[in-house]
């Protein structure tokens, strides 16, 4: 082999070895995303598809779908992570006062009573994804299209693996994204009484456990 050409197969195979090279970067940078978004797109799917075969069970009552409700928000939902979020700026002060594993008790029961309600309402809904993005490797937003009768809503949900599988985080319904609004019901609340989170405690226990 001549000079030439030893130096041309040389070129060629350090360009075949950086094209190698670039699309194992590619690949390796892309491919947990797409991950992300599939496995997201499927956690939400699978959770929809339970919460409509609960609202579709006719030979339910009240009582067994509230339980069907809870036993699905705390096994799909990070409530603990929501519960904390919503209180903002004060859940070091309710850590400071040894009351946050009270509150996060009340909150779960709260969560569980107003959802479970909500969704009572319903029956015979259809659900379709429509879109998914990866916000990060761990987290996305999955884009949904949920029917009621002759309207459609746009339901958006975050969901996080935070390394024991997917959970949802927070739900967005037509452009309102719920975990915000109640963290501003609740530090709004708790300012308007003295900034004491005992108060809204209280509140807590009387909504999901009235006398």
């Amino acid at each position: 082999m001549t000079f030439v050409r030893r130096c041309a197969a040389g070129a060629l195979h350090i360009k075949n070895a950086f094209l190698f090279a670039t699309v194992a970067a590619l690949i390796s940078v892309a491919s947990p995303a797409h991950a992300t978004v599939d496995e997201a797109k499927a956690f939400v799917e699978d959770l929809a598809n339970q919460t409509l075969a609960i609202l579709q069970d006719e030979n339910a009552s009240p009582q067994e779908r509230r339980q069907k409700f809870a036993k699905l928000f705390q096994e799909g939902a990070d409530l603990e992570r929501i519960g904390r979020f919503v209180l903002g700026r004060y859940a070091n002060q309710m850590r400071a006062e040894n009351r946050l594993q009270e509150y996060q008790a009340l909150f779960r029961e709260y969560v569980v009573n107003i959802y479970a309600a909500r969704l009572g309402q319903y029956s015979g809904e259809t659900f379709e994804i429509v879109g998914a993005e990866a916000t990060s490797e761990k987290e996305a937003v999955v884009q949904s299209k949920i029917r009621s009768g002759e309207a459609d809503f746009r339901v958006n949900w975050r969901v996080l693996n935070s390394g024991q599988g997917y959970k949802v985080v927070d739900v967005q319904v037509e452009g309102i994204w719920m975990a915000i609004e109640q963290r501003e019901q609740f530090t709004s609340f708790i300012n308007n009484n003295n900034r004491q989170v005992s108060a809204l405690i209280d509140y807590l226990r009387d909504e999901v456990r009235p006398t």
